[in-house]
């Protein structure tokens, strides 16, 4: 009975364990932007790799524009398991700084800020005519991440092990003293 027990009680930890291993989720990795100022368009490209677009994805996207909520975007799905990019129109002016938060559907976010720059205008002068020209004004954000989605999963993965183990003991315990 006791060989029984202890095989029973490793077994069920190690189902455990390995359930705890599908549960690990992350925030998403990285997030580009683009703001196109003649356009006026913000592209969005979210890095954020996944095994099942449909229950693991970017939930939600919202922007703030000095730091007043100008729109906000809910998902049901991500496009690719590798991340998504979405475009919205933003009405923006040279100075206006864009805050850009996207939310995984099970842990974690990711904040990007972007400052808006009107198109530098050049004059070149040739014998002939002048030329004015307008340079694009494409900018990328910085790569960190924020929070840690995979630790508190993981963590509550263990800590489900753990109980479901301390049960079995609990239900073993019982089952010695009848």
């Amino acid at each position: 009975m006791r060989r029984s027990l202890v095989l029973g009680l490793t077994l069920a930890f190690a189902v455990a364990l390995a359930m705890a291993n599908p549960v690990t989720a992350h925030t998403p990795s990285n997030m580009t932007l683009e703001y196109d100022f003649d356009t006026q368009t913000l592209t969005v490209t979210v890095s954020h790799s996944v095994t099942d677009t449909g229950t693991h994805y970017i939930e939600s996207i919202t922007i703030l524009k000095n730091s007043v909520e100008y729109t906000s975007r809910d998902y049901t799905s991500q496009e690719s398991t590798t991340g998504m990019d979405d475009t919205f129109s933003v009405d923006a002016v040279d100075g206006d700084v864009l805050q850009i938060t996207a939310a995984c559907s099970i842990a974690g976010s990711i904040t990007r800020d972007i400052t808006v720059t009107a198109p530098a205008t050049t004059t070149t002068t040739t014998t002939t005519a002048t030329d004015t020209t307008t340079m694009d004004t494409t900018t990328t954000a910085p790569t960190t991440p924020t929070g840690d989605g995979n630790q508190f999963l993981f963590t509550v993965g263990i800590a489900a092990a753990i109980v479901v183990v301390g049960l079995l003991f609990a239900v073993a315990t019982i089952m010695r003293r009848r």
